[in-house]
């Protein structure tokens, strides 16, 4: 949307900050009203050829395309500054990843309560079943 707006890199640097908050809010505002629902997000999303894809599967698909991984089942914990993310997948025969659960947690509650074990036990069950 926003380069639909403004086309170049030249352009872009040429706006003032004022005026690119102003057109990031502009598209978001357009973003929410045509991503009511599912159907809708999707065709933006594909109108504008944008996966959304788990942070994790960057580096998991280095991995992948690399043949690092040997076809079987995995888990991967990516721990952030604020929070963590616990992925669960497979890698296929055919050296694809097949992603089948995932969760995330906020760091101070994996400290304070614990919850990162709990959570993990619930989605690994998910995942499995």
């Amino acid at each position: 949307m926003l380069q639909e707006v403004v086309p170049t890199l030249s352009e872009f640097r040429t706006l003032k900050v004022q005026q690119t908050i102003d057109l990031v809010k502009k598209c978001l505002a357009a973003i929410k009203d045509s991503a009511k629902d599912l159907v809708g997000f999707t065709a933006l999303l594909n109108k504008y050829g944008v996966s959304v894809y788990p942070e994790a599967a960057a580096g998991l698909t280095f991995l992948v395309k690399t043949r690092s991984l040997e076809p079987g089942h995995y888990v991967a914990l990516d721990i952030g500054g604020g929070s963590s993310d616990l992925s669960f997948f497979a890698v296929t025969p055919e050296n694809r990843i097949k992603y089948l659960a995932s969760e995330a947690f906020i760091a101070r509650q994996m400290i304070c309560t614990g919850a990162i074990r709990e959570r993990c036990s619930v989605v690994c069950r998910a995942a499995v079943s």
